[in-house]
């Protein structure tokens, strides 16, 4: 009696076994595809630079600066043809971090000493809409301006919260941009490589009119550099001038005094030896 139950109920175990580890299948899935995949509801995200690696050298071998110093890295952030991000500059710096917020010279300048938490934050708000990308970039500050590293160009229905990495063999080796929810400014932990990203050789339209502004600006201050050391030279030429005809002017007061001690001088000795003479001698009749 029993084996022959036993007998009925193995076909509906052999048939619920294989069931079972299909849908346990499914689920694992859907949990992993849950964790993987970009948030399906439009949201904004906060973006920054968290970290950028850079090769030693230029695609030519070249040193990145003159003196044979590490770059001086600053990144761009755009998104829908606006320059919506730039951090500070990282001095001498080939591998370089920032923090979502940060107080710079111009920050005080411009803000005249005050400054608010809205004007330190260096992060970037961006959608994760399903059209459309944001471009992040790294450019090298010089005297005469900025130069184009590398950047990446990352679609933004790829956003989600984590830290987004990206590596390349070219001039950026690694950028990593941290991404939060709103106004959320912690470090996630979790790192994701986003799909579709294309690494930037030259950069983009609204990019490269950034940098032909830096450069009108460094050509701007160069020559306001300029004119003020010329300034400067006459300020010092006017004022050796009026120094050594001072000198001059005291050179001859002073020689003109000397003079007249010596005469006066002279008469004295005169008047004295003639005195000592008359003394010593007897008048003759």
């Amino acid at each position: 009696m029993d084996a022959a139950q036993n007998s009925k109920k193995n076909p509906w175990l052999i048939a619920v076994i294989p069931l079972a580890l299909i849908s346990l299948g499914i689920l694992i899935s859907q949990f992993f595809r849950t964790n993987e995949a970009p948030s399906a509801k439009e949201s904004v995200f906060s973006i920054w630079v968290a970290e950028a690696e850079i090769a030693p050298t230029e695609e030519n071998q070249d040193r990145w600066d003159k003196d044979g110093s590490a770059p001086d890295p600053g990144a761009l952030v755009t998104w829908q043809d606006q320059v919506i991000l730039e951090t500070v500059v990282a001095k001498d710096s080939l591998i370089a971090r920032w923090d979502p917020v940060a107080i710079s010279v111009g920050d005080v300048v411009l803000n005249k000493g005050g400054i608010s938490t809205s004007s330190v934050k260096r992060i970037a708000r961006v959608k994760n809409s399903r059209e459309g990308s944001f471009s992040v970039a790294l450019f090298d500050e010089d005297v005469i301006g900025r130069d184009f590293i590398g950047g990446w160009r990352i679609p933004t229905a790829q956003l989600r919260p984590g830290l987004l990495e990206l590596k390349s063999g070219a001039s950026l080796r690694k950028i990593v941009l941290a991404i939060t929810m709103d106004d959320n400014l912690d470090m996630p932990q979790a790192t994701f490589t986003p799909k579709g990203a294309v690494y930037l050789e030259t950069p983009p339209k609204v990019m490269m009119e950034t940098m032909e502004r830096w450069a009108e600006e460094a050509k701007e201050g160069i020559g306001k550099l300029g004119e003020t050391v010329s300034e400067g030279i006459d300020r010092f030429g006017k004022g050796v001038g009026e120094s050594i005809q001072k000198l001059e002017e005291r050179v001859g007061k002073e020689k003109d005094r000397i003079k007249k001690t010596l005469k006066e001088s002279g008469e004295k000795a005169g008047s004295k030896i003639r005195e000592s003479i008359e003394k010593l001698l007897p008048d003759q009749e």
